[in-house]
């Protein structure tokens, strides 16, 4: 398995990265919740977290990736919680009307990214996450990757099944800008 992290790639910067993305089996998103009221650095229009969603619509419109599945952890934090308390979603996503507590929040950010995509005939797995529970992290990725694998096989685009797939994963504390 291959692993690129593309965090820091701009889309404008596409004709760089975005070819390494072909054929790959699966891609995934890593969001942090709590980003959904800051300003993005790029866009001062947009948050984070819409940023995000409009990365993920193009990346997943692209040619490249037509035959991958997409893998979203949504990463719950404590400060995501505290930050519903003070920052309502709704003053950041308008079109949000639901309580702020996180299951909505997670509820309605899933909707924001499954509404990005023209296309329907996507795979798309996401996760509510702990950051700190790498185990379930790992078993959730690896059952999406399975299961990507296996339709894949039973549509004619894989001659065989993979027979060691290993996912890890190894993060790193970032500070809030």
């Amino acid at each position: 398995m291959n692993m690129i992290d593309l965090s820091s790639q701009r889309w404008s910067e596409k004709e760089q990265w975005i070819h390494h993305l072909h054929g790959a089996t699966s891609i995934i998103f890593f969001i942090e919740l709590s980003s959904y009221n800051e300003a993005s650095l790029s866009n001062r229009s947009q948050n984070r977290l819409q940023e995000t969603i409009e990365l993920y619509r193009r990346v997943a419109e692209s040619p490249w990736c037509r035959e991958s599945s997409f893998i979203l952890l949504l990463f719950n934090s404590p400060v995501f919680q505290k930050k519903l308390q003070v920052s309502p979603l709704g003053h950041h996503f308008p079109s949000y009307m639901g309580p702020n507590d996180t299951k909505n929040a997670y509820d309605y950010v899933v909707k924001c990214f499954k509404t990005a995509l023209i296309r329907n005939d996507l795979l798309l797995y996401h996760y509510l996450c702990n950051p700190n529970d790498y185990k379930r992290l790992h078993n959730n990725v690896f059952a999406s990757i399975s299961d990507t694998t296996i339709c894949a096989r039973l549509a004619g685009r894989v001659a065989i099944l993979p027979k060691d797939v290993s996912v890890s994963f190894s993060f790193k504390n970032r500070s809030s800008s």
